[in-house]
Protein backbone atom coordinates (compact mmCIF):
# COMPACT_ATOMS: atom_id res chain seq x y z
CA UNK A 1 0.00 0.00 0.00
CA UNK A 2 2.86 2.39 0.87
CA UNK A 3 4.60 1.65 -2.42
CA UNK A 4 1.36 2.36 -4.30
CA UNK A 5 0.98 5.76 -2.61
CA UNK A 6 4.60 6.67 -3.34
CA UNK A 7 4.12 5.66 -6.99
CA UNK A 8 1.00 7.80 -7.26
CA UNK A 9 2.86 10.84 -5.90
CA UNK A 10 5.74 10.35 -8.35
CA UNK A 11 3.46 10.06 -11.39
CA UNK A 12 3.09 13.19 -13.52
CA UNK A 13 -0.31 12.68 -15.16
CA UNK A 14 -0.30 15.93 -17.19
CA UNK A 15 2.46 16.73 -19.68
CA UNK A 16 2.68 19.23 -22.50
CA UNK A 17 1.53 17.60 -25.74
CA UNK A 18 -0.60 14.92 -24.07
CA UNK A 19 -3.84 13.99 -25.85
CA UNK A 20 -6.36 12.22 -23.61
CA UNK A 21 -9.74 10.53 -23.70
CA UNK A 22 -12.05 11.60 -20.86
CA UNK A 23 -14.78 9.13 -19.84
CA UNK A 24 -17.41 10.81 -17.65
CA UNK A 25 -20.08 9.63 -15.21
CA UNK A 26 -22.05 12.68 -13.98
CA UNK A 27 -24.12 10.59 -11.61
CA UNK A 28 -25.54 13.04 -9.01
CA UNK A 29 -27.41 15.87 -10.74
CA UNK A 30 -29.44 18.90 -9.72
CA UNK A 31 -31.25 20.78 -12.49
CA UNK A 32 -33.15 24.06 -12.22
CA UNK A 33 -35.14 24.80 -15.38
CA UNK A 34 -37.46 27.52 -16.66
CA UNK A 35 -39.44 25.63 -19.34
CA UNK A 36 -40.37 27.92 -22.20
CA UNK A 37 -40.00 30.75 -19.65
CA UNK A 38 -43.47 29.85 -18.37
CA UNK A 39 -42.65 28.40 -14.94
CA UNK A 40 -39.69 27.21 -12.86
CA UNK A 41 -38.95 23.71 -11.64
CA UNK A 42 -36.02 21.94 -9.98
CA UNK A 43 -35.20 18.28 -9.45
CA UNK A 44 -32.41 16.18 -7.97
CA UNK A 45 -31.71 12.80 -9.52
CA UNK A 46 -29.24 10.29 -10.82
CA UNK A 47 -27.51 9.00 -13.95
CA UNK A 48 -25.60 10.47 -16.84
CA UNK A 49 -22.62 9.87 -19.08
CA UNK A 50 -20.25 11.83 -21.24
CA UNK A 51 -17.16 11.76 -23.43
CA UNK A 52 -14.42 14.32 -23.93
CA UNK A 53 -11.02 14.91 -25.48
CA UNK A 54 -8.25 16.89 -23.79
CA UNK A 55 -5.04 18.44 -25.04
CA UNK A 56 -2.25 19.84 -22.84
CA UNK A 57 -0.79 22.95 -24.47
CA UNK A 58 1.66 23.11 -21.57
CA UNK A 59 2.34 21.03 -18.45
CA UNK A 60 -0.28 22.71 -16.26
CA UNK A 61 -2.91 23.85 -18.76
CA UNK A 62 -5.15 21.95 -21.13
CA UNK A 63 -8.18 22.42 -23.37
CA UNK A 64 -11.16 20.07 -23.37
CA UNK A 65 -14.07 19.58 -25.76
CA UNK A 66 -16.80 17.28 -24.44
CA UNK A 67 -20.40 16.16 -24.78
CA UNK A 68 -22.56 14.87 -21.92
CA UNK A 69 -26.08 13.83 -21.05
CA UNK A 70 -27.50 14.06 -17.52
CA UNK A 71 -30.90 13.11 -16.17
CA UNK A 72 -32.78 13.34 -12.86
CA UNK A 73 -33.83 9.70 -12.65
CA UNK A 74 -35.27 8.91 -9.21
CA UNK A 75 -33.18 5.77 -8.64
CA UNK A 76 -29.35 5.62 -8.57
CA UNK A 77 -29.39 2.65 -10.98
CA UNK A 78 -31.33 1.84 -14.18
CA UNK A 79 -34.63 0.15 -13.38
CA UNK A 80 -38.23 0.26 -14.65
CA UNK A 81 -40.52 2.53 -12.63
CA UNK A 82 -44.30 2.06 -12.80
CA UNK A 83 -46.16 5.18 -11.75
CA UNK A 84 -49.25 6.99 -12.93
CA UNK A 85 -47.57 10.41 -12.88
CA UNK A 86 -43.98 10.81 -14.08
CA UNK A 87 -41.66 13.78 -14.45
CA UNK A 88 -38.03 13.96 -15.48
CA UNK A 89 -35.57 16.77 -16.18
CA UNK A 90 -32.54 16.26 -18.40
CA UNK A 91 -29.78 18.16 -20.15
CA UNK A 92 -27.67 17.36 -23.19
CA UNK A 93 -24.72 19.72 -23.50
CA UNK A 94 -21.49 20.50 -25.33
CA UNK A 95 -18.62 22.09 -23.41
CA UNK A 96 -15.41 23.85 -24.39
CA UNK A 97 -13.18 24.63 -21.40
CA UNK A 98 -9.72 25.89 -20.55
CA UNK A 99 -8.29 24.11 -17.52
CA UNK A 100 -5.54 24.78 -14.99
CA UNK A 101 -3.66 22.01 -13.15
CA UNK A 102 -2.56 22.66 -9.56
CA UNK A 103 -1.09 19.61 -7.84
CA UNK A 104 -3.97 17.11 -7.63
CA UNK A 105 -6.62 19.70 -8.50
CA UNK A 106 -7.83 20.95 -11.87
CA UNK A 107 -9.99 24.06 -12.30
CA UNK A 108 -11.84 24.70 -15.55
CA UNK A 109 -13.90 27.49 -17.08
CA UNK A 110 -15.51 27.92 -20.47
CA UNK A 111 -18.72 27.97 -22.48
CA UNK A 112 -21.49 25.47 -23.15
CA UNK A 113 -24.40 24.85 -25.47
CA UNK A 114 -27.23 22.91 -23.83
CA UNK A 115 -30.61 21.44 -24.69
CA UNK A 116 -32.47 21.37 -21.38
CA UNK A 117 -35.59 19.23 -21.34
CA UNK A 118 -38.58 19.15 -18.97
CA UNK A 119 -41.02 16.28 -19.54
CA UNK A 120 -44.06 14.97 -17.70
CA UNK A 121 -46.44 12.17 -18.61
CA UNK A 122 -49.23 10.12 -17.07
CA UNK A 123 -49.92 6.42 -17.53
CA UNK A 124 -53.09 4.38 -17.14
CA UNK A 125 -53.17 1.60 -14.53
CA UNK A 126 -56.63 1.73 -12.92
CA UNK A 127 -59.06 1.33 -15.84
CA UNK A 128 -58.45 -2.25 -16.84
CA UNK A 129 -61.77 -3.21 -18.54
CA UNK A 130 -60.30 -6.50 -19.74
CA UNK A 131 -57.87 -4.80 -22.11
CA UNK A 132 -54.33 -5.89 -21.26
CA UNK A 133 -52.87 -3.53 -23.90
CA UNK A 134 -54.20 -0.51 -21.97
CA UNK A 135 -52.21 -1.27 -18.81
CA UNK A 136 -49.39 1.25 -18.49
CA UNK A 137 -50.44 3.13 -21.61
CA UNK A 138 -49.39 6.79 -21.74
CA UNK A 139 -52.50 8.93 -21.58
CA UNK A 140 -50.95 12.40 -21.68
CA UNK A 141 -47.51 13.85 -22.24
CA UNK A 142 -45.91 17.29 -22.34
CA UNK A 143 -42.33 18.29 -23.15
CA UNK A 144 -40.47 21.60 -23.13
CA UNK A 145 -36.94 22.02 -24.49
CA UNK A 146 -34.79 25.11 -24.00
CA UNK A 147 -31.73 25.51 -26.23
CA UNK A 148 -29.28 27.74 -24.44
CA UNK A 149 -25.80 29.22 -24.37
CA UNK A 150 -24.05 29.55 -21.03
CA UNK A 151 -20.91 29.23 -18.96
CA UNK A 152 -19.16 26.24 -17.45
CA UNK A 153 -17.12 26.01 -14.26
CA UNK A 154 -15.63 22.83 -12.85
CA UNK A 155 -13.13 21.57 -10.32
CA UNK A 156 -11.73 18.05 -10.01
CA UNK A 157 -9.54 16.21 -7.54
CA UNK A 158 -7.25 13.44 -8.78
CA UNK A 159 -7.70 10.23 -6.78
CA UNK A 160 -5.28 8.11 -8.82
CA UNK A 161 -3.35 8.28 -12.06
CA UNK A 162 -6.52 8.46 -14.18
CA UNK A 163 -9.46 8.59 -11.72
CA UNK A 164 -10.90 11.99 -10.75
CA UNK A 165 -13.95 13.25 -8.86
CA UNK A 166 -15.32 16.72 -9.39
CA UNK A 167 -18.10 19.26 -9.23
CA UNK A 168 -19.63 21.04 -12.25
CA UNK A 169 -21.66 24.24 -12.25
CA UNK A 170 -23.28 25.28 -15.54
CA UNK A 171 -25.48 28.37 -15.69
CA UNK A 172 -27.47 28.89 -18.90
CA UNK A 173 -27.81 32.59 -19.71
CA UNK A 174 -29.04 33.01 -23.30
CA UNK A 175 -32.05 31.20 -24.72
CA UNK A 176 -31.95 30.50 -28.48
CA UNK A 177 -35.37 28.92 -29.05
CA UNK A 178 -36.71 31.84 -31.13
CA UNK A 179 -34.67 35.00 -30.75
CA UNK A 180 -31.85 35.37 -28.20
CA UNK A 181 -33.29 36.35 -24.80
CA UNK A 182 -31.94 36.20 -21.27
CA UNK A 183 -32.75 33.10 -19.23
CA UNK A 184 -31.38 31.53 -16.10
CA UNK A 185 -31.20 27.78 -15.75
CA UNK A 186 -28.44 25.76 -14.15
CA UNK A 187 -26.96 22.33 -13.64
CA UNK A 188 -24.93 21.24 -10.63
CA UNK A 189 -23.40 17.81 -11.03
CA UNK A 190 -21.06 15.57 -9.07
CA UNK A 191 -19.00 13.61 -11.56
CA UNK A 192 -16.49 10.77 -11.65
CA UNK A 193 -14.23 10.61 -14.66
CA UNK A 194 -11.29 8.72 -16.09
CA UNK A 195 -8.68 10.69 -18.03
CA UNK A 196 -6.87 8.20 -20.25
CA UNK A 197 -3.75 9.25 -22.14
CA UNK A 198 -3.85 8.25 -25.80
CA UNK A 199 -0.56 9.71 -27.04
CA UNK A 200 1.84 12.63 -26.78
CA UNK A 201 2.19 14.89 -29.82
CA UNK A 202 5.60 16.33 -28.86
CA UNK A 203 7.81 13.45 -27.79
CA UNK A 204 8.08 9.71 -27.51
CA UNK A 205 8.06 8.07 -24.08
Amino acid sequence: MTNLLIAQKSVKPFKSGDFRLDLKLPHFNYLTLNPNKEFKDAEFGFNGYGLGFEYNYNDNKFLEASASYVVTFELPFPAPVDAEYNKILSSTYLNLTDNIVKNRFTIGYGINYSANSWREWTREFDDFNGDFDSIGRTTSSQTYINRNLGLTFNSYYRLGRTLHIGLIYQPSLLNLNDRPVFIYEHLISLEINWRIKLFNTKRKE
